[in-house]
């Protein structure tokens, strides 16, 4: 981007000129230097390119710095560089600067650490943080120019709402304590898609003025930004046209599939009871054979056999078909939970002993604590469901001679239950998705005659647990195994 350097000064306090560095033809950065000073403290800056965004912060310090007002930029270390590359490339010293307390640099996650309360930011920690760096650099000067990227990194890990707790913070902050002005910036990539149109809208109504990203900053005339802003209305029409329409491949989608579904179980439930019913009469049989020519027991025996093969089978089925039933009843938000006071404990034990039963050529050790019964408030069948994939997965993916251990710990006020095995493991990049509907980890092999699934297990087990009040998680190394986990909380909580 070609950029027409412009010298200017002002004056200090003192009389002394002081010099203001080079800025930009082109509308890249807040006013600062207007009077639109005294009214805009909070701006926010979007942006596509990092070589923009470090035009625009190093043009915002640079204007505070030349008007005499220290400067604090909050970034991350390639950003800190090449905004400090650039304010030195415009003649400012900033040695000089940091030795008077004019510019202090500090580092955005290390900075952040220091008051974020497990998810989300702790409004005291904050204010014992920010409130003495602002004074330390005041000392009667004009209100420093803050540069913060803390937001930024909120939002990008996927904490919408830390990020914008922590804009208000801000507001807060500028109520109680000494005056500033504070730039934050976002990647606009980061608002792409429908899921992010809440949290960019609030994200905007934290700041007192927003500055589009570079593709509309760069229009010079009011001509070239009214055709801009025309032809953005004119796509978001299209684009609300297509989603709407879209909301509409989708509920049909649900509806078909709802449909389908649920008359496939009924002839599957009726299938399975008559293999039962054969299974139990052959096996009756089988006990009074011995008068029977050998041959004839060989018959039997086959035939038993087959019918096992079989009920796995229906089985597999079974549990696919109501995965695809639960999904729809889902997305139509349609999914019934028959809550009430049930034994955690007991509801794991026997789980675990169908499983010992219906794979006996697998090893599951089970670990339970002392207590005789952990009352959770809960849908029984469901968390039954949500246990059965957790076990499914294992079994899918660890060898056949490694054991799957389960266990069901207390903690404090909530009951926890785990699965873990000693399969192949997943990567930082598989444990980020693998609760997403239909994700599969496709370089991950299944052992012996398991087949994969829809990839709907997790994340119909992750919806359950949320609806229940819990909490679901992953531990996982490559080569290490996977541990999947799920709280809930006590009755009597």
């Amino acid at each position: 981007m070609a950029i027409t350097p412009r010298e200017s000064s002002t004056r200090s306090r003192s009389g002394k000129m002081l010099s203001r560095p080079p800025t930009s033809t082109t509308n890249q950065a807040p006013h600062t230097h207007d009077d639109k000073i005294h009214t805009s403290k909070h701006f926010v800056q979007f942006y596509t390119s990092d070589d923009f965004l470090l035009e625009a912060v190093s043009s915002f310090i640079g204007a505070g710095l030349g008007a005499g007002a220290p400067g604090i930029v909050i970034g991350t270390p390639a950003h800190r560089a090449g905004i400090e590359r650039c304010l030195e490339a415009n003649g400012l010293n900033l040695d000089k600067a940091r030795t008077q307390r004019k510019y202090v640099a500090l580092d955005a996650a290390d900075t952040l650490a220091q008051f974020m309360d497990d998810e989300l930011p702790d409004p005291t920690r904050f204010f014992e943080v920010m409130d003495p760096l602002i004074a330390q650099v005041d000392e009667g000067r004009q209100p420093p120019y803050i540069f913060g990227e803390m937001v930024a990194l909120l939002h990008s890990a996927g904490k919408q709402e830390a990020a914008i707790q922590l804009e208000a913070l801000w507001n807060d902050l500028d109520k109680v304590s000494r005056p500033f002005v504070l730039l934050c910036a976002y990647p606009i990539d980061s608002f792409a898609g429908e899921a992010y149109e809440d949290s960019f809208i609030q994200v905007c109504q934290q700041h007192t003025q927003i500055i589009p990203e570079e593709s509309f900053t760069t229009l010079t005339t009011s001509s070239e930004r009214l055709r801009a802003v025309s032809l953005l209305q004119q796509k978001a029409a299209s684009l609300q046209a297509e989603v709407t329409e879209r909301k509409k491949l989708e509920q049909q989608r649900e509806a078909f599939l709802g449909l389908v579904t649920h008359e496939l179980k009924n002839p599957l439930t009726a299938l399975q009871g008559n293999v039962q019913i054969a299974q139990r009469l052959l096996t009756r049989l089988f006990r009074r054979s011995e008068h029977l020519p050998p041959e004839d027991q060989q018959i039997l025996e086959d035939v038993l056999t087959m019918l096992n093969r079989g009920q796995q089978q229906l089985r597999v089925q079974n549990r696919l078909i109501n995965d695809l039933l639960a999904i729809s009843h889902i997305q139509q938000d349609k999914l019934e939970l028959r809550l009430a006071d049930i034994d955690l404990f007991r509801l794991v034990y026997e789980t675990v002993q169908d499983y010992q039963a219906s794979h006996p050529s697998r090893t599951i050790n089970l670990h339970l604590p002392e207590q005789d019964a952990i009352p959770v408030h809960a849908d029984r069948d469901r968390l039954q469901q949500v246990v059965s994939n957790f076990l499914n997965n294992a079994l899918k993916f660890a060898p056949p001679h490694e054991p799957i251990e389960v266990g069901l710990a207390l903690e404090a006020t909530r009951a926890r239950v785990w699965v873990q095995d000693h399969g192949p493991g997943l990567t930082s990049e598989q444990q980020e998705h693998i609760w997403q509907r239909f994700y599969q980890a496709c370089e991950t092999p299944v052992q012996g005659d398991w087949k994969s699934g829809l990839g709907l297990g997790l994340y119909i087990s992750h919806h359950l647990i949320l609806r229940q009040q819990g909490q679901v998680g992953v531990e996982s190394k490559p080569g290490k195994g996977a541990t999947f986990w799920f709280t809930l909380p006590l009755a009597n909580t």
